[in-house]
Parts: C-alpha cells; sequence; structure tokens
C-alpha cells in the first residue's frame, strides 16, 4: 500500500516536470539559423569591378568629316575650300545679263554716226541701259540686215532687223528713246517699239539740246551734257587742225 503510493506521486512529479520542460521549450525563441552560403553572398555589396580598357575615358573628339561612299576616295578638304573659293570669284566676276524677267527702264536706238553714238555710250556708263546701234543710210533696211546690241560691259550682240520687235518684246524696256531725228534714225524702226513700252523720241537738230535731253529723262543731269562740250571741242579742235594740215599741204605743192 505504502509502495503504490509512493510510486503515483514520483509518476505525478515526472509527469509535472516534463510539463513544465515543454512549456519553457515552447516560451523559448527559436535558434537563428545560419544563413545560406548564397543568400549571403547575395546581401554583401557586390565589390567595384575595374573599368574594362575599351570603356576608359575617350580622347577629345576630332572634327568630324565627311565620309565618301564605298570604294570612293574621301574628299580633300583643302580642294573642297578652293572650290568654294573659285565659285565666290565666278559670281563676283559674273556680267549683268538682262532677261525677261528684269525690268529695264531705258533702252537707247540710235545709228552709226559719231555724235549720236558718244551720247548713248555716255548715257550708257552713267544709267547701264541697253542701246541697239541701226546701220546708217538705210531707210528701209534689206533683209538681214544685221543691228548692233550693246549691252553694259563690254557684252555685244548681232540681231537682224527683222528681229527688232521680237528682241524689244523679249526685254520689255519700259521706255525707248530713239536718239537722232528722220536723218539719223529710219521711221521704220519706230514701228518694232512694242506696245507697253513708251516711245520717246529726242530729235533735234542741235545734239546740244539733244544731251540736255537726255539728262533730264535719265536723271544725270548735267553729266551727259558736260561729256558732250568736252567732246564737242576736242571735234573742233582735230577739225582746225586737219583744215591747217590741209593747207600748209596745198601751199607746199604749190610751191613746189
Amino acid at each position: 500500500m505504502l509502495r503504490f503510493s509512493f510510486l503515483s506521486a514520483f509518476a505525478a512529479g515526472l509527469f509535472a516536470l516534463s510539463s513544465l520542460t515543454a512549456d519553457d521549450a515552447a516560451a523559448q525563441p527559436a535558434p537563428e539559423t545560419a544563413a545560406a552560403p548564397e543568400t549571403a553572398a547575395a546581401a554583401q555589396p557586390a565589390p567595384e569591378t575595374a573599368a574594362a580598357p575599351e570603356t576608359a575615358a575617350a580622347p577629345a573628339a576630332e572634327p568630324a568629316i565627311q565620309t565618301s561612299a564605298v570604294g570612293e576616295p574621301a574628299p580633300d578638304p583643302v580642294s573642297t575650300v578652293n572650290e568654294k573659293e573659285d565659285v565666290a570669284e565666278k559670281k563676283a566676276e559674273k556680267k549683268p545679263v538682262y532677261k525677261a524677267s528684269k525690268l529695264i527702264p531705258y533702252l537707247i536706238i540710235t545709228s552709226n554716226y559719231a555724235t549720236p553714238i558718244f551720247l548713248a555710250e555716255t548715257a550708257q556708263k552713267k544709267t547701264k541701259c541697253p542701246v541697239i546701234v541701226v546701220p546708217e543710210a538705210l531707210p528701209f533696211p534689206e533683209k538681214g540686215t544685221l543691228l548692233t546690241v550693246r549691252m553694259p560691259g563690254d557684252d555685244t550682240v548681232m540681231i537682224r532687223a527683222e528681229d527688232l520687235s521680237k528682241f524689244l518684246a523679249y526685254l520689255r524696256p519700259r521706255n525707248v528713246i530713239i536718239l537722232g531725228n528722220s536723218d539719223v534714225v529710219p521711221p521704220i524702226y519706230t514701228l518694232a517699239v512694242p506696245s507697253g513700252s513708251k516711245l520717246i523720241q529726242v530729235n533735234d537738230r542741235a545734239w546740244k539740246v539733244n544731251a540736255i535731253r537726255l539728262d533730264d529723262l535719265l536723271n544725270t543731269s548735267p553729266s551727259i551734257y558736260h561729256a558732250y562740250r568736252t567732246y564737242n571741242k576736242q571735234r573742233m579742235i582735230q577739225a582746225e587742225q586737219a583744215e591747217k594740215a590741209q593747207q600748209q599741204g596745198a601751199e607746199a605743192a604749190s610751191g613746189k
């Protein structure tokens, strides 16, 4: 009886001890497990890698050169600059060319006599107007008669008399000046002036008056008149010298 009571108490103590041990174990935190090698390596910051030789600091960029097509040599920068300079020089030396789209304020028609040619050329130097010279002493020009067209500068063009109306229609001058009376410029040439151009006749028999009239029309006063006075004085001097030389020759011939 006594032995049975002792065993019961011993069993109850063991049961209580085991219960306490189980509760304490449940209450204690779980031990930390070592992180896997792969996870630890991932958590650590990656070591800085040295820059590859290709990614090193690039040298200073050189001026870009246009690449030529495959199989063609690259253009020479020096020759390209020279070509551009040649083009600029050609443009600077290019002489004015009148086209149908460019307005020509004045155009002069006169004949191949000394004084009217001088006045026409003087007017051209001042205003750059074209000058058409018709042959003298041909009141009715024959077919194929050539007229001389003097453009500003040294440009000279020859046209046929029957094409004068077409040529004037092409140039479209705003004013056409007939320099000289009917003895100088035959009236038939006035018929070639197109309806879109104004016909102006400077036809006084005194060339001094015609010079003054040109100055008024072209707004060059008194340039043409002054040039005419100088030209006329020189002609008079030359005429006097020629007359004296002729007289001296006649006297020498009669003395012999």
